[in-house]
């Protein structure tokens, strides 16, 4: 979960220099790792890694398909050439087979040799045809980038269309109206720069229904109201002060807008029922003390509702994520709390109405060494499991990312699995997770580093039965 306006250079056909590769040779799963559906709760079914031709790739986001029977990982691939600036990547989306974890297609945004582009963030269509993604793209490593955003046949990977605008970037959040006809992107765009914050397309074409540039700023993470109504934003003003911010979907025209002062914000959520707007993140006191912080606003009016922190017994505390309970009645947070060396991983749940505690859970063997790494949260379709991936250590690159199930109403641990590794070795870091439509399996999405620096990384997908 980021301005006059500037014309945006429309494409509406693939451009020139797009690559697609459909036989998706360059990414593996395990065999031995895949399960029946009906595998044990917490039983990693499959994983797949991606490596571009031994150059090395990274993860950032994944999105399964409304009938659960396809995977979307987005991120970038390494490119064989190297710049003064650094090697230059091309944003790459891979589709998987949701039950083996086989490559279904690879899709590729790379206008150019030298060219440095990826992807941020990517959504399925309500009706499961098309392929959104966002991100950047800069002419050269090391060149500041500008918004890319695509849409692409789920079916295939072919590109419907695609527009390389001139506005500053790069897309960082990507969101889809309900019905299917708009797609929402925060372009992280800050006001010194001239661009807008938010640009809504046309889902079927690409072209720009409107623009927003309301002069607070950023816009990190953008969401829609489960009516498709609103769109919601978390970013910064001009000054850095953090802002939550609400729009007309039709229009962008702007509704209402909140600061934060008290609050590095990292994550937003739209209660399901419309009527509250989450965010999570940290506050700092001092140079010592950093408490996590989550706070709720009225969804029509941007009223705070309530606000909580939590400092935790070490001092240090933070907020990664959120999400909000099927019946709107519970917030969960997933973030980190200090231990005697690194973060172990903690979640809490709120009451959705007043606040109030309802329960804190950690997991001590699911640690963050440092507060760059993540974790991500999800709620069952039932409601009744709280879904949780973070980074893992392992010794191999085989061992990608840690998975636990807890009881949504107790916090209670159901399943764990993964390890943290004292030492130097394989290190894997969970981007993003997605939760098949019946609740059956997680797909977490992310980065595989080896242990040698001298050897590539992996862009890694992995499935578990929930």
């Amino acid at each position: 979960m980021k301005p006059s306006a500037r014309p945006l250079a429309l494409v509406t056909a693939a451009i020139a220099g797009l690559a697609l590769a459909a036989t998706g040779t360059a990414a593996s799963a395990s065999p031995a790792a895949v399960r029946s559906a009906t595998a044990a709760s917490g039983t990693k079914l499959w994983e797949a890694r991606f490596t571009s031709a031994d150059r090395g790739a990274f993860g950032t986001a994944a999105a399964v398909s409304p009938d659960g029977s396809v995977v979307f990982a987005a991120g970038a691939a390494a490119k064989r050439l190297r710049e003064e600036g650094g090697i230059p990547d091309e944003a790459t989306i891979l589709a998987y087979h949701a039950a083996a974890g086989t490559v279904l297609w690879r899709a590729s945004y790379n206008p150019s040799q030298r060219s440095n582009s990826n992807f941020y963030a990517v959504a399925v269509s309500p009706d499961g045809s098309a392929v959104y993604a966002t991100g950047g793209t800069a002419p050269a490593a090391g060149k500041s980038p500008s918004t890319v955003t695509g849409a692409y046949n789920a079916a295939t990977g072919a590109p419907i269309w695609t527009n390389a605008s001139a506005a500053p970037g790069p897309g960082q959040s990507l969101a889809v109206a309900p019905d299917g006809s708009t797609v929402f992107v925060a372009t992280g765009a800050n006001t010194s720069t001239g661009g807008p914050a938010v640009v809504a397309f046309n889902a079927a074409t690409g072209a720009v229904r409107w623009t927003s540039t309301p002069g607070t700023g950023s816009a990190q993470h953008i969401i829609v109201s489960p009516d498709g109504s609103v769109v919601f934003t978390l970013g910064e003003d001009a000054n850095f002060v953090p802002v939550v911010a609400a729009y007309n979907a039709a229009t962008g025209t702007a509704r209402w807008t909140d600061t934060l002062p008290d609050i590095s914000p990292a994550s937003i959520a739209v209660s399901p029922d419309g009527s509250k707007v989450v965010v999570t993140g940290l506050l700092i006191s001092g140079r010592t003390v950093i408490y996590q912080r989550t706070a709720a606003f009225d969804a029509a009016t941007g009223t705070l509702l309530w606000s909580r922190r939590y400092q935790g017994p070490n001092s240090k505390s933070f907020g990664l994520t959120v999400t909000v309970r099927p019946d709107s009645r519970t917030v969960y947070v997933a973030g980190a709390t200090a231990g005697s060396s690194d973060y172990i991983v903690a979640v809490w749940a709120y009451n959705a109405t007043t606040g109030a505690t309802v329960w804190q859970a950690t997991l001590p063997a699911f640690r963050l060494p440092t507060a760059d790494d993540t974790d991500q949260i999800a709620v069952s379709p039932d409601g009744s499991k709280v879904l949780i991936t973070a980074s893992a250590n392992s010794y191999s690159p085989a061992g990608a990312f840690s998975a636990a199930a807890l009881d949504a109403a107790t916090g209670a641990r159901l399943w764990a699995q993964g390890r943290h590794l004292s030492g130097t070795h394989w290190h894997s870091f969970s981007t993003s997770m997605a939760v098949s439509p019946d609740g059956t399996r997680i797909f977490a999405t992310g980065s595989v580093n080896p242990p040698d620096p001298g050897q590539i990384g992996s862009m890694a997908t992995v499935a578990y039965s929930s």
